[in-house]
């Protein structure tokens, strides 16, 4: 796996003698003069990069879709795939973007085959890879379908990257489903453990309130009969002490 990275700053060094800036980062080295005229010709011309990234294959790499790609640019007697990226903040709203350039040069000797070259962007340079390689392998079965029909490399078709892709979609729809359905349920949770301590909350201070009426109660009833003892019998909660007599009112 091959990584080359250059950090580039807009510094006033950029500039040349008569103070003009260069034109396209073709001329910077950035990237090749047949990478930036595919750019061009594809809507992507792209403004003075701040990061650029060069990822070639066969250099054992294990990204997704890479051992595929590699071993069919093997069996098809091609170089290995290159990807060069460029990031620019040339977006309306200013976020950084990646222009990748997927290179999958063309056999040289007969039988030759054509160069596969084209560009997209994407906001992250992993993700972007992740593209380009699929890009890449759908691009090279579908111009070499007719002599992978019979070999092992049957499978990688056009459609079945395509199956792949919506697959890939669905499961991620899935996944992200499903982490909603867990957000939603741990608030649910968290909002009934509220509400269930809340309510032995209330139960606890119901219960405290309840004991000290009943203190007060039995506090009230002693008090009454010791008022009763002390005025002959006298019923002070309702009735007379002695029934031989009508109470009066």
């Amino acid at each position: 796996m091959i990584w080359k990275t250059h950090e580039t700053r807009r510094r006033q060094s950029h500039l040349g003698d008569s103070g003009d800036r260069l034109r396209h980062p073709a001329e910077r080295g950035f990237i090749s003069g047949g990478l930036y005229a595919a750019m061009v010709a594809s809507g992507m011309e792209p403004n003075e990069p701040i990061n650029t990234k060069f990822y070639q294959l066969g250099n054992g790499g294990s990204l997704i879709f890479e051992h595929d790609l590699n071993a069919l640019s093997d069996f098809l007697e091609r170089p290995h795939p290159e990807f060069h990226g460029i990031q620019v903040d040339d977006t309306p709203g200013g976020e950084l973007q990646w222009i990748i350039t997927a290179d999958l040069r063309g056999k040289m000797e007969p039988p030759t085959s054509e160069r596969i070259l084209f560009s997209f962007r994407e906001s992250n340079w992993l993700d972007g890879l992740a593209h380009g390689l699929q890009e890449a392998l759908a691009r090279l079965c579908g111009q070499n379908v007719v002599r992978i029909l019979a070999s092992r490399f049957a499978h990688l078709t056009q459609k079945d990257l395509d199956a792949t892709r919506a697959y890939a979609n669905q499961t991620h729809a899935h996944i992200v489903e499903q982490g909603e359905a867990i957000k939603l349920l741990n608030n649910d949770r968290k909002s009934l453990r509220q509400q269930r301590a809340k309510k032995d909350a209330t139960i606890v201070r119901l219960r405290a309130k309840i004991a000290s009426l009943e203190a007060t109660v039995k506090a009230q009833e002693d008090q009454i009969r010791e008022l009763e003892d002390d005025d002959g019998g006298i019923d002070l909660q309702g009735g007379c002490g002695d029934p031989a007599y009508h109470c009066m009112v």
